[in-house]
């Protein structure tokens, strides 16, 4: 995704970390244009990148994740 992921108008964002888009499509069917945008955050680990993008603002967001450090 791009640094002003919030600021992006979507209705569903799929973040693939450690997980190409190309072998994610191989296995899953996604519905209407998706779009393809790469990080231009220099975060190194996970928990960095959302601290990055998502900062301390509570946002209306769902998130879910299988990481099993985050709580933020």
């Amino acid at each position: 995704m791009c640094l002003s992921l919030m600021k992006e108008k979507w209705d569903v964002a799929i973040i693939l970390d450690a997980c190409r888009y190309d072998t994610f499509l191989k296995f899953h069917e996604l519905i209407g244009q998706p779009t393809e945008l790469e990080s231009r955050i220099g975060a190194t680990y996970t928990l960095e990148w959302l601290r990055q993008v998502f900062g301390k603002k509570k946002w209306k967001v769902v998130y879910v994740s299988g990481h099993p450090g985050i709580n933020i």
